[in-house]
């Protein structure tokens, strides 16, 4: 049997499918899990999640991978270096690695319309064109910004107490 998956791979948590070739459903929720995979716990995350997921597919073969992982950025060197990862585990799949914000647009919208705002523990608005252009607005963390986010709004909140402790 082949499978089908797609990861949804967030700060908080990765939750994933598989879908057989036979309608076979097996879907799971695992620790968080990011692109940043030049850290070493970053990577160890990942390996131990597509660990679990090829446990799970048992003698099935994963032919298909359509990830959004947090953490990928705009750069394509980044997904490609998630891609070497999900290939020691899925060789023979054909892998395709997004910024997880595309899973929410792509959710919503048809390619071309609308605008995705996600604010959440980060902030970031994305588009994507009829040409499958990618167009983003923040998304750069807590260091450079997420304003609106839960990070910026809490730290706004203890630097307006402190200030005022001033």
């Amino acid at each position: 049997m082949s499978f089908t998956l797609g990861i949804d791979g967030g700060a908080s948590a990765a939750k994933w499918a598989l879908l057989g070739d036979d309608g076979k459903f097996i879907e799971g929720t695992s620790n968080a899990i990011d692109g940043h995979v030049y850290r070493e716990e970053s990577q160890a995350r990942l390996e131990k999640l597509l660990q679990e997921i090829a446990t799970k597919a048992g003698d099935g073969e994963v032919r298909a991978v359509y990830a959004g992982i947090t953490g990928i950025g705009n750069r394509p060197e980044s997904a490609e270096a998630v891609k070497s990862i999900f290939k020691k585990y899925f060789p023979k799949a054909k892998i395709e690695i997004v910024i997880d914000m595309v899973l929410g647009y792509r959710s919503h919208f048809d390619i071309g319309e609308g605008i995705f705002l996600y604010a959440g523990t980060g902030s970031i608005a994305i588009h994507i064109n009829q040409s499958g252009e990618i167009i983003r607005a923040g998304g750069w963390g807590y260091l450079l910004g997420d304003e609106g986010a839960g990070y910026w709004m809490g730290r706004e909140a203890i630097r307006r107490v402190v200030s005022a402790l001033d």
